[in-house]
């Protein structure tokens, strides 16, 4: 389900009247619903799986709740997200940690029982050391540097698989490997699929090493395809252009499709991925991070200023370009303008008015879009911008408080309420 600007919620404006910089609100219904699409596709096979909620990607206890409603697993990256899916009533068997890992990190993982995906040989090295006697501590070893998807700083190299299974039985009393993972961030499916057929490969060197593997965890970057409008009714930023930065779109498969198309298309090899595996009685484990955000997030700010002269029109916002992460890379979605009158929505003119949007910061380059954004009438000081599908790395991920400004204030949607969204 689309937002629009008749699904946003009037009592937005009162929230941010109460001296509110910004708001993020999250939609849980829209997660639960993006959650039974890859469900849908996984209980088509007869092999055991399960989907992660991905903490880096939106860090929203809505979406914690959501995946625990639906069995999901949790997937963490520092401690402090592990602490806070702990929070959320999540046991150490159901969250895998990945990314590189300090001592803290390692210590808790350890202590709560969390599956720990091995970020290369050195991790590998340190951890036995760290398990107490008596403790068999699961693992993934996650692979990379695959022909045609070789630019990663994740690893465990194909020239390091020897040294890695060295490992692995020096320390059978101590690991206990549940499988191996790899994340590949492309949507080609040729390239995914063979990525997958090589690190198969190191399944059966651990199976001949003697170990009992069960898993291939295949990560996410199913893609997401934003609202792709801006050639209609965007033009460019003369004054102000940074270069661009705008989300990748494709025609190819997304979201659950994508899975889809991975686990049933024979390929080269005669055989599909998803027979392949129920064949061979492994489990498959998913991340779907951007996907299981799409449609579920907006954001809310207030404009501060509106400016005109000879070389632009432009509106300042309460808000910055590093809380909506548009300096990493820019989403074709535009945003919408409410005022006084037009709450409920209406259909759009795009014979409107062109702005430069400009965030808060004492900085040159604080602009939320390298484009100028076209509203239906002209804007004025306090009306309220929201941005819809920004929920994936866009709501937090580079959020700060730069000059002291707070950082966004967290709500989920219910229907056609809003409540605050702090349980953790």
């Amino acid at each position: 389900m689309k937002i629009t600007k008749a699904s946003i919620p009037d009592e937005i404006r009162g929230i941010l009247s109460w001296d509110t910089e910004s708001i993020g609100v999250v939609i849980p219904a829209q997660i639960e619903r993006n959650i039974l699409d890859f469900e849908n596709v996984l209980k088509s096979y007869r092999f055991p799986s399960a989907i992660h909620t991905v903490m880096k990607a939106n860090a929203s206890p809505s979406i914690l709740a959501a995946g625990k409603r639906h069995a999901c697993r949790v997937d963490v990256s520092s401690r402090g997200e592990l602490q806070k899916a702990l929070s959320a009533w999540y046991g150490g068997d159901e969250i895998t940690a990945n990314g590189p890992k300090n001592q803290g990190f390692l210590e808790l993982c350890i202590d709560v029982g969390a599956t720990i995906a091995i970020d290369g040989i050195s991790e590998l090295q340190r951890l036995p050391i760290m398990v107490p006697p008596g403790r068999m501590q699961k693992i993934l070893v996650r692979l990379s540097w695959f022909e045609g998807a070789r630019s990663t700083r994740f690893w465990v190299l194909r020239e390091h698989w020897e040294t890695s299974l060295d490992i692995l039985e020096e320390n059978r009393e101590k690991l206990e490997v549940v499988g191996y993972s790899f994340h590949i961030d492309t949507r080609d499916l040729e390239v995914r699929k063979a990525a997958f057929w090589e690190s198969f490969e190191y399944i059966k060197l651990l199976k001949k090493s003697g170990f009992s593997p069960g898993i291939v965890d295949i990560w996410g970057g199913y893609g997401v395809r934003y609202r792709d409008d801006t050639s209609v009714k965007n033009e460019s930023c003369h004054r102000f252009h940074l270069g661009s930065r705008m989300y990748p779109q494709d025609d190819g498969p997304i979201w659950a499709d994508f899975l889809e198309r991975f686990l049933w298309d024979p390929g080269a090899h005669g055989v599909s991925i998803g027979k392949f595996l129920e064949e061979n009685a492994m489990g498959l484990w998913i991340e779907p991070g951007r996907s299981l955000l799409r449609d579920a997030w907006y954001v809310a700010t207030s404009v501060i200023s509106v400016r005109k002269d000879r070389l632009d029109t432009s509106i300042v916002l309460d808000s910055n370009s590093f809380s909506l992460g548009m300096r990493e890379e820019e989403l074709p979605t535009d945003p919408f303008l409410f005022g006084g009158g037009d709450w409920a929505g209406h259909e759009v003119d795009w014979s409107g008015h062109s702005y430069s949007l400009l965030g808060n910061l004492c900085l040159e380059s604080d602009m939320f879009f390298c484009r100028k954004v076209r509203f239906d009438r002209e804007a004025e000081i306090g009306d309220i911008v929201v941005f819809p599908d920004i929920g994936a790395y866009h709501m937090d991920f580079y959020e700060t408080e730069s000059l002291s400004h707070p950082k966004k204030s967290r709500f989920f949607q219910w229907g056609h309420a809003v409540f605050p969204d702090n349980f953790l």
